[in-house]
């Protein structure tokens, strides 16, 4: 029974199949993080600047913490400025600049600032093309694949375990005999 070339066959089969589907399944999770964590966020900025008929070379990052919410309590905060010296002040260097809009990339979109003869008019939320909800999904798929992956494999390496030591246990039963 031992050498039951069958029995190696379905072995090495399983163990195949107990490693490699991990594998996928955490291949899979490694490419939703890395959409939501970067490629999401970098395709965003991308398509805002090439809205704004400016090139993408070279540019920012999108801030992490600067949500759709943020946006618009920082917007709030713009009442009563009214030069492109007053904005600059409260918000910083903006990661766009045109004669008449500032823009700061965010999580899921950036805020625009409108300017009307040189004097702030608007602040508004520009939604990107992945906006928040979208990152968080893929950031959650991801981390539930990871979690699927690792489960998987303690799964595969406790059932070899077991069936090593059923199969020693097996061998010198038969021994004694």
């Amino acid at each position: 029974m031992a050498d039951d070339p069958t029995a190696r066959q379905a072995g090495a089969r399983n163990t195949l199949a107990g490693l490699v589907f991990p594998f996928l399944v955490a291949a899979f999770g490694a490419w939703f993080l890395w959409d939501g964590y970067i490629n999401y966020p970098r395709e965003n900025v991308a398509e805002l600047f090439r809205r704004q008929g400016k090139p993408t070379a070279g540019m920012p990052s999108a801030d992490a913490e600067l949500t759709q919410a943020a946006a618009m309590h920082r917007a709030a905060a713009l009442s009563g400025v009214s030069s492109t010296a007053d904005v600059l002040d409260r918000l910083g260097e903006p990661a766009l600049k045109t004669d008449d809009q500032f823009f700061y990339p965010g999580f899921g979109g950036g805020l625009r600032i409108d300017f009307k003869n040189g004097f702030f008019h608007t602040a508004e939320w520009e939604d990107a093309p992945h906006n928040a909800t979208d990152l968080v999904v893929q950031r959650w798929i991801g981390i539930a694949l990871a979690a699927v992956a690792v489960g998987l494999l303690i799964r595969h390496v406790l059932a070899s375990a077991l069936k090593s030591r059923t199969t020693d246990e097996t061998t010198s039963a038969t021994a004694d005999t």
